[in-house]
């Protein structure tokens, strides 16, 4: 017993075969027995043509004989094929004489055929049927006398049937000849049923392998074409699938990271609340600097959370990134004023500086945001107290803009450039100064800047400190680009 795997694989290929062979049959019988039947009709009109010319041919030249009882038959010409009657007696080809109701004259005389018969008492003239004579197919034309005056009233000229009038007209043979051109129908459509099989198990290896394995093309027909057809949605479904996993993939990493990162930062906070709660309950002043770290660490804790976002957003890619214009001015207004409470926390002097005119970009004004941000962060969280950090936009020749970072804190050290932009990459001096980072706001601020088609260059200025110059493309955006891109910012 097979298997229904089996059975499944087998039924396609012999439903095929099997409607193909009942339409094969059902062009080539019809097929057959119209060629059959009009070939029988076209030698059966040539015959009764025949027969009638010859039939005229006797009757004008002893018709009237046998008419009037003269003559019992008309003599046999020579080589012509005798036929013998019931009642005896040889006759050639003969004319015999009838009433005006069919019957004959010589009472020894063979009836007509039904047919002729009927013809007879209609009154009709030149008829030609089929029949036997004495046991012997026969052809028959009925002919009326010419002569009013004569005994008789039809004459019936008799011949053997000719060979080629088969008595049915539907024989056998075109039976047979339509399974052959059955069988030659099959026979032919053989290639093609084993191509169409070669496809379906192609289909089933390639599905089976994920659609890394395209089905074999062969040929240029329209089983090519569907082969074809089936390789491009293949690609298309491995497509959507390639990216069902790499979403899942950075879903399983933002979870990852957000345990991992937030992790650290949260037990500190928890840690130096619970130092201000126990202080608080012994009745003892919570000391000032307690509570600025644990301002800090809650900033810190907040960025940490944005930043693993925009790089999830980063690692999900396109259509996750959005494409709109993007104001720059009021980006750096509102980086500024996002950490301008940290800076005075810190210690720090932020101040931003602003052209006239106004300045746009295409981008994620989102992402954009995170990159500066995480740059005003650095330079800020990293700074001594009394330090500065200025953020400066200004336009540049050549339709380009620039947003310059710059602070007074340590700086970097040599070889230390060329690394900034690693994850979990930090400086020696940033490690001493604070020690609890992850090492992941200027990787994300690169890579946004890298989406954007814009550079971030570290420089090290002489007088000390560091400078961060974000530069990219300026745009003019239409105005329908600025009403959906200020729709976009406010959702």
């Amino acid at each position: 017993m097979s298997a229904p795997g089996q059975r499944a694989r087998l039924r396609p290929s012999l439903r095929l075969r099997g409607r193909l062979a009942i339409t094969g049959l059902a062009l080539a019988l019809p097929a057959m027995a119209a060629v059959v039947w009009g070939r029988h009709q076209y030698q059966w009109r040539s015959a009764q043509g025949t027969l009638l010319e010859v039939a005229r041919a006797r009757v004008a030249e002893g018709g009237r004989a046998i008419c009037d009882g003269q003559v019992r038959e008309w003599p046999p010409a020579p080589g012509e094929m005798s036929l013998r009657h019931a009642g005896g007696g040889a006759t050639f080809g003969r004319l015999i004489a009838y009433d005006r109701d069919g019957k004959p004259l010589d009472g020894d005389g063979p009836p007509l055929v039904p047919e002729l018969e009927n013809a007879a008492r209609e009154g009709r003239d030149g008829v030609v049927a089929m029949g036997d004579f004495g046991g012997r197919p026969v052809v028959q034309a009925l002919l009326r006398a010419p002569w009013s005056d004569a005994k008789c009233t039809y004459l019936a000229f008799v011949r053997p049937r000719p060979a080629e009038l088969p008595h049915d007209p539907w024989p056998v043979a075109p039976l047979g000849g339509a399974f052959v051109v059955v069988g030659l129908f099959l026979a032919a459509l053989g290639p093609v049923v084993r191509r169409i099989r070669r496809l379906t198990l192609g289909v089933r290896r390639s599905a089976a392998g994920a659609y890394l394995v395209p089905v074999a093309v062969e040929g240029r027909d329209e089983i090519a074409e569907l082969a074809t057809a089936f390789n491009g949605a293949a690609a298309e479904v491995r497509a959507q699938v390639e990216a069902q996993e790499h979403r899942e993939q950075v879903l399983r990493n933002f979870l990852a990271n957000t345990t991992h990162d937030v992790a650290i930062p949260l037990t500190v906070l928890q840690g130096r609340l619970a130092a201000m709660r126990r202080a608080q309950q012994a009745g003892t002043p919570v000391e000032g600097d307690l509570i600025t770290h644990a301002i800090e660490d809650a900033h810190h804790l907040g960025a940490l959370i944005h930043n693993l976002g925009a790089a999830a957003k980063l690692e999900a890619g396109e259509p996750e990134i959005s494409r709109l214009p993007v104001e720059l001015a009021g980006v750096v207004r509102r980086c500024v004023a996002r950490h301008q409470p940290l800076a005075e926390l810190l210690g720090v002097d932020l101040q931003a500086a602003l052209p006239e005119r106004a300045l746009h970009a295409t981008g994620d004004v989102t992402l954009l945001e995170e990159a500066i941000g995480n740059v005003v962060y650095n330079a800020i969280h990293y700074n001594a107290r009394g330090g500065h950090v200025a953020v400066v936009l200004d336009p540049l020749p050549s339709g380009r803009f620039s947003i310059t970072i710059a602070d007074d804190g340590p700086g970097l050290s040599p070889g230390e450039a060329e690394h900034l932009f690693e994850r979990a990459f930090r400086g020696d001096a940033a490690r001493s100064r604070k020690p609890q980072g992850r090492g992941l706001g200027l990787d994300i601020a690169k890579r946004v800047a890298d989406v954007h088609r814009m550079t971030l260059t570290p420089e090290s200025p002489a007088e000390g400190g560091l400078r961060m110059v974000l530069e990219g493309a300026i745009s003019e955006p239409e105005a329908s680009d600025t009403r959906e891109a200020r729709g976009a910012l406010a959702s």
